[in-house]
């Protein structure tokens, strides 16, 4: 059995870590511009990646991208964790726990206070059985088939579509922070690097406002060219800002003639029933939401009660 080199990141191991990517997903390609934004230019921090080599070989690689995450009105340094990779010849060593717990330790060391993220069927029994990682919910995908749809687009006042973010996102923000328990940090830095900066897909930006304020905002993507994804949504109020904002991007859905309406929603909101009037269904692909403390956590929350938290697909690298 190869003696492993495990060590963080340095630079120039990019070209090694990109290469490997090709190996484990062929057919798909992680590019440099990629590369690059998620790890160097995140404005939360930089390069959470350990790596195994067996000599020149990247055998392994597991990746954490750092996030701030509102926790109770605090703002806490948290980890989303992104890229797991074992080259195929190195498979069955048990590089995935290795290289995870040395970079937890690190992590807490730093002062992060957890990693999170969201496993798919095949990986989600490596996270909690190896990782100690504990489940928070099964997220399924809400899906609205535009043919199949119990509802009528028909304009949307105070939607209108805005092309960058601006201070009142800041403060709208502020506004709905204080009603989830647990979230990523919707400001308007995160905001600008998550969406504007991506290197690899383009973002719109659906905005609902009256006559002084931003009151919410929806953010959609075309997959495919059959699929709107309404990657990130959050408003003052669901069941008027929320909901209008929705509809404006089904309306938007049935103008690009795509064929379906995807997105994420907590069970808690109580936008669902609205989603579920006009036809939304659950249905695959199926993930998990999981977290795994790494210092002591703040009193006051249950960190795994399913209702303390608010996502969103963005909240994915993967979308």
């Amino acid at each position: 059995m190869s003696q492993f080199d495990y060590r963080p990141y340095i630079p120039g191991d990019e070209r090694a870590i990109l290469a490997l990517f090709r190996e484990c997903f062929p057919g798909r390609i992680m590019t440099m511009d990629y590369w690059q934004w998620r790890f160097r230019d995140n404005p939360a921090g930089q390069f959470l990646i350990e790596l195994a080599w067996d000599g020149e070989q990247l055998a392994g690689h597991y990746a954490v991208s750092p996030v701030w995450m509102n926790i109770r009105g605090k703002d806490g340094l948290c980890g989303l964790s992104v890229t797991t990779m074992t080259h195929p010849d190195y498979r069955g060593r048990a590089l995935f726990p290795v290289l995870a717990g040395r970079l937890y330790r690190r992590m807490s060391d730093l002062g992060y206070l957890m990693v999170w993220g969201f496993p798919n069927e095949s990986s989600h029994g490596g996270f909690v059985n190896k990782l100690g990682w504990r489940d928070i919910c099964q997220i399924p995908m809400l899906k609205l088939h535009l043919k199949d749809m119990n509802y009528t687009p028909k304009s949307t006042t105070g939607v209108a579509e805005l092309p960058d973010f601006d201070d009142r996102f800041n403060r709208l923000w502020e506004s709905v922070s204080a009603r989830h328990a647990i979230a990523v940090k919707r400001d308007r830095k995160y905001l600008q690097w998550r969406f504007q900066a991506s290197p690899v897909n383009k973002y719109h930006l659906l905005c609902y406002t009256d006559e002084r304020q931003l009151l919410g905002y929806a953010i959609w993507k075309l997959y495919q060219g059959k699929e709107l994804e309404i990657v990130d949504l959050l408003a003052v109020d669901q069941q008027s800002a929320g909901a209008a904002l929705v509809a404006a991007a089904v309306e938007t859905g049935v103008k690009l003639g795509a064929e379906s309406i995807k997105t994420w929603l907590p069970r808690s909101s109580s936008l669902r029933a609205n989603l579920e009037r006009m036809g939304f269904q659950e249905g695959p692909p199926l993930v998990y939401c999981g977290a795994r403390p790494l210092k002591p956590l703040p009193a006051g929350t249950d960190w795994f009660a399913e209702n303390a938290w608010f996502y969103s697909m963005s909240d994915s690298d993967v979308f």
